[in-house]
């Protein structure tokens, strides 16, 4: 998907403290330093790399991140793309994480993110038993316990604070799997109820998984990118 894109645009990626090439910066994850180094790309973008427009595209926890940061600093963004968005964790996800956490803490390791990927799956978990297991090993291989429960920790402490409606003016896209156990599609209709300008897309049988969602990202990516300019 990003490699179609940027014959359109400039694609900036990068990974949140705690995660993929900045893992180990593990210590300092929090959902407050998620969205301060989200700031400090933004200004070195628009400042040094002189970026006229940003659209900001998050998945998950990253649709919190960008959402957090553009009703901070609304001026600097364009336009959002918010994939399976979550902004909060209430119950019954909470317990669910919560015993999450648990399991982690107690060396579960293996049934965490056995469990874990039965919500990312969701309906699909055995027709992608190949993938399951495969993204399980990686994860058993790459994080550590003690980084599982500070990145936890992060995320049940997830709050997107401020008023939605400060973005009421800006183009947004919230897309959503039809059968995402993760984070259920109630987040994104919530949403949108205080941001009624905001369009919802609902992608037939997807789960939480991005590759999922490809298509229908990259549509409405090439649809922003032209209303915008």
């Amino acid at each position: 998907m990003i490699i179609s894109i940027k014959d359109h645009a400039n694609v900036v990626t990068y990974d949140c403290v705690g995660h993929g090439n900045n893992a180990h910066l593990w210590g300092n994850a929090s959902f407050q330093e998620y969205v301060q180094q989200l700031d400090e790309l933004v200004s070195y973008l628009k400042e040094s790399e002189c970026f006229k427009k940003i659209i900001l595209v998050g998945h998950s926890q990253g649709a919190g991140i960008v959402a957090q940061y553009a009703i901070q600093n609304p001026t600097n963004v364009d336009g959002l793309i918010l994939i399976s968005p979550f902004f909060y964790i209430g119950d019954p996800l909470r317990a669910l994480w919560t015993n999450f956490l648990q399991l982690v803490e107690q060396g579960e390791i293996r049934r965490f993110w056995d469990l874990n990927s039965s919500l990312l799956l969701g309906p699909k978990s055995e027709s992608w038993s190949q993938f399951r297991e495969d993204s399980i090993q990686e994860r058993l291989d790459f994080f550590t316990k003690e980084q599982l429960v500070v990145l936890i920790n992060a995320l049940l402490h997830i709050q997107v604070t401020g008023y939605l409606s400060t973005l009421k003016n800006k183009p947004m896209y919230l897309i959503h799997g039809q059968y995402d156990l993760m984070f259920p599609n109630y987040y994104s209709k919530e949403i949108q109820k205080q941001v009624p300008g905001a369009e919802y897309i609902e992608v037939d049988g997807a789960n939480h998984l991005l590759l999922e969602l490809e298509s229908e990202v990259y549509q409405v990516m090439l649809k922003m990118m032209k209303d915008i300019t």
